[in-house]
């Protein structure tokens, strides 16, 4: 005869998991790809280099936790810096981008003339690996769009106005 074996009611069982948080999450994604990255912030933050088609950018991802909500702010920094001279034009193209995008924003520092974009999530659900993924790619996405253009306005003597033209023509294009 078998031995008797107990049934056990699963659903009634608390299972203990350890979530990871949105930081390690975030450090999953960035270690997956591939790429070096610098822990800042008592491990909220973390920093990555990029080349990027015209130049590159400085990725920060900036996380945050509470009991019931989480963010994630991921910013693409420019390593140049617009001249004060060029401030005021360059802010107006700024302002033109951002009327034009959906998600995501470009500022600048008015001080020292530092040029990024922003991208924010925010939830009181789970911050997924996909959303993760979006919200970096975006960001890198915008400053590439963008880098050609903004650095024609901020140390030549392009016109504002035509910022958009110009991300609008692509990476064979010649800006001067």
């Amino acid at each position: 005869m078998g031995k008797k074996s107990d049934v056990v009611d699963v659903e009634a069982v608390p299972v203990q998991t350890q979530a990871r948080t949105l930081f390690e999450r975030v450090s999953d994604y960035v270690n997956a790809s591939g790429w070096r990255y610098t822990t800042l912030a008592e491990n909220r933050c973390l920093s990555v280099e990029l080349r990027l088609r015209n130049g590159h950018v400085n990725v920060l991802v900036e996380t945050a936790e509470g009991e019931v909500w989480s963010r994630a702010l991921v910013y693409c920094s420019y390593p140049v810096y617009v001249p004060e001279h060029r401030r005021a034009a360059v802010a107006e193209a700024l302002v033109r981008i951002n009327y034009t995008i959906h998600w995501g924003s470009f500022d600048m520092d008015m001080c020292d003339g530092e040029v990024r974009t922003r991208i924010a999530v925010e939830s009181d659900q789970f911050i997924g690996e996909a959303l993760i993924e979006c919200a970096f790619r975006k960001c890198v996405d915008l400053a590439n769009q963008y880098h050609a253009p903004i650095l024609a306005l901020a140390f030549g003597n392009a016109p504002a106005g035509d910022v958009l033209e110009m991300a609008s023509q692509g990476s064979g294009a010649t800006l001067q």
